[in-house]
């Protein structure tokens, strides 16, 4: 493709160049270690703060069948609505603060520390528990197209946002 030098010297060639999502290659190792068969699919998701991207890798990197990003999903999605009910309850709107109210969400002693209006403090939760509930239900429709994969391996950042993970 082109040559890249350095101090005015050849120093290699770039002669290709491939673009995927982090998580593929980061899966290699357990593609290996679970003894993939060379015509075995695998979905590899990838859950992150702003997007959703996924993969379709098959045996152990014979091929990468299929690959998908959507901008729409992430993780950033529960903060976000979780920031929009903190204002309406008066209390401060800080990411981190956010992020600390959904991991700590059961904790009702830390509900009232961070949440101003106690008449407020179920609006604040439901509005998360539904901000969750909203994201699961995109990524499901976003993946329903990967039917006809024989093993499915998940990354994602929401480890402190969904109960599943917690």
């Amino acid at each position: 493709m082109r040559e890249v030098t350095l101090n005015k010297g050849v120093t290699f060639t770039i002669k290709s160049v491939e673009v995927m999502p982090e998580s593929l290659p980061a899966v290699f190792t357990r593609l290996v270690t679970d003894n993939v068969g060379q015509y075995e699919k695998s979905l590899v998701i990838d859950l992150g703060g702003t997007t959703l991207d996924v993969g379709v890798i098959v045996g152990q990197f014979e091929d990468v069948s299929a690959v998908h990003g959507n901008p729409d999903i992430g993780v950033s999605m529960v903060t976000k609505a979780t920031l929009t009910a903190l204002k309406m309850a008066s209390s401060d709107t800080s990411p981190m603060i956010a992020d600390e109210l959904i991991k700590n969400r059961e904790n009702l002693d830390f509900v009232g520390r961070v949440v101003n209006e106690a008449a407020k403090q179920n609006l604040v939760l439901d509005t998360i528990d539904t901000a969750i509930h909203k994201l699961g239900e995109l990524v499901v429709d976003d993946l329903l197209q990967y039917r006809n994969v024989n093993r499915v391996y998940m990354w994602w950042r929401c480890r402190t946002h969904c109960r599943c993970c917690s």
